[in-house]
């Protein structure tokens, strides 16, 4: 054992692993072949196989082996090019004819021979391949492999983080999966279902703490529950209409609701339009933390033209600390949110946002929005003095037939704002300047944005 922590500070190579359904429980058992596994394989869950032909490395989940990760050492440098063989003597010309009749021509002289093919170079020295492995060490949330190459005798240690992947066929058991949800979750939905409204809560393993500087009938009885690395992945068919996050004072239970997301991804969900998918509105203002939002390969039909599809109105990011004990609990508000290759069709808006730090908007694709594509700004009314931070990034999105501004910034403050390389077609609103920029007093960049098409009811105006 002595040994094995020696090692681990020696050569500890940690890898992400967002992709595993179950963590294993003592040591994993492992098997290994010359190629990836099937589906004819066998294993039980948490199981470990290796394709030695290549150095991957698999784990067994409830939905089949899934690639973990790459073990095998780069390919050995190419042997250096043997010496070139010296050119062979060149052969005598023939004797000149003698003057008068043109006589004979002479015989032309025999070539020299080549010169010696020149040695050939050193094969290079073969890649590292695995010569054995076997686990050391596995809980619920991570696996140490002991992995001896075949160009050493001494194994190394690779530790790699277990994340649970837990598969939903039913709107209830989505829910109870976001309610066990703590620390590298991954939710996938299942193809047809109606998932309604998810909703991220506290749960059993909330703590009790006391941070009533907010004011409002909290009085020091709130809880907090803490997220890292939750992924919602979407399915074919499968339909989501918001999630959403339960906080604030919630009276039915007389207890205030702090929660704390970090490391949240939301990617292939089709949401039905019916209602805003993520309202990060005013009123949860202090109780609502999220640090890292992506919403990426995400789709939403509104019908109606009413809804919003990202509404963020929490101004600022308070840092919370619990007065019973002094430790830091959370930091209240908004912070890197990115929205990329969704497609937004029919909604009121794509984004209404009032102040953060960090917003990325790329690669998007926007039809028929109602009012401005996006407008970002700042909580004049409750927040005046509440500005953007960090960098605002609106680039590669293409918007048609939208009815007013592709974007409207202001309140940017001392941010960076970057809209570049979008491009707009039968733009339809009555406003020349289709990208309006006002109080912004740091960097800002607006270029290469192609306005590419009016729409019919401007062709007068512009």
């Amino acid at each position: 054992m002595k040994k094995i922590l020696t090692l681990i500070l020696a050569v500890l190579l940690s890898f992400s692993v967002l992709a595993i359904l179950t963590s294993c429980g003592g040591n994993a058992d492992i098997t290994s072949g010359a190629s990836a596994p099937t589906a004819e394989t066998e294993g039980k869950v948490g199981s470990l196989y290796v394709d030695t032909a290549k150095g991957d490395l698999y784990q067994m989940t409830e939905n089949g082996w899934v690639l973990l990760a790459g073990l095998k050492g780069e390919k050995g440098d190419t042997g250096a090019t043997g010496a070139k063989g010296d050119k062979g003597d060149k052969g005598d010309t023939g004797a000149t004819g003698a003057t008068g009749a043109t006589g004979a021509t002479g015989a032309t002289g025999a070539a020299g021979e080549n010169g010696d093919v020149g040695p050939r170079g050193h094969i290079g020295a073969p890649g590292r391949g695995i010569a054995k492995i076997e686990a050391v060490y596995s809980d619920n949330t991570k696996i140490i492999l002991a992995i001896t190459y075949t160009d050493s005798d001494e194994p190394e240690l690779l530790e790699f983080s277990l994340a649970e992947v837990v598969a939903v066929n039913t709107a209830e058991e989505a829910q109870e999966a976001l309610d066990n949800a703590d620390y590298n979750t991954t939710i996938r939905l299942a193809p047809g279902v109606d998932y309604g409204t998810l909703v991220i809560r506290q749960s059993s393993s909330s703590s009790i703490v006391d941070i009533s500087d907010i004011g409002g009938d909290a009085k020091g009885n709130e809880k907090f529950r803490s997220i890292e690395n939750l992924t919602i992945i979407g399915a074919e068919g499968a339909t989501v209409d918001a999630i959403d996050f339960q906080v604030g004072w919630i009276k039915a239970q007389t207890y205030g609701s702090y929660i704390s997301v970090k490391n949240l991804v939301v990617e292939g969900v089709t949401f039905t339009g019916e209602t805003t998918p993520f309202n990060l509105d005013g009123s949860k203002g202090g109780w609502l933390g999220i640090d890292g939002l992506t919403i990426k390969d995400c789709t939403m039909v509104d019908e109606s033209g009413t809804s919003r599809f990202v509404f963020q109105q929490i101004s600022g990011y308070k840092v919370r600390n619990d007065k019973s004990s002094g430790r830091h609990v959370m930091a209240s508000g908004v912070q890197d949110l990115t929205i990329t290759g969704c497609e937004i069709t029919g909604a009121y808006m794509v984004i209404e946002s009032r102040a953060m730090k960090n917003l990325t908007i790329t690669d998007n694709v926007f039809n028929g929005i109602k009012a401005r594509d996006m407008l970002i700004t700042r909580d004049g009314t409750n927040h005046p003095d509440v500005y953007y931070t960090g960098t605002v990034t609106i680039t590669g999105n293409v918007s048609s037939d939208g009815e007013e501004r592709f974007v409207r910034a202001s309140g940017i403050g001392d941010a960076t704002l970057i809209i570049k390389d979008n491009t707009i077609h039968r733009y339809m609103g009555l406003d020349a300047d289709y990208i309006k920029v006002t109080d912004a007093t740091g960097t800002v960049v607006n270029e290469n944005n192609v306005l590419a098409s009016l729409g019919a009811k401007d062709l007068d105006t512009f």
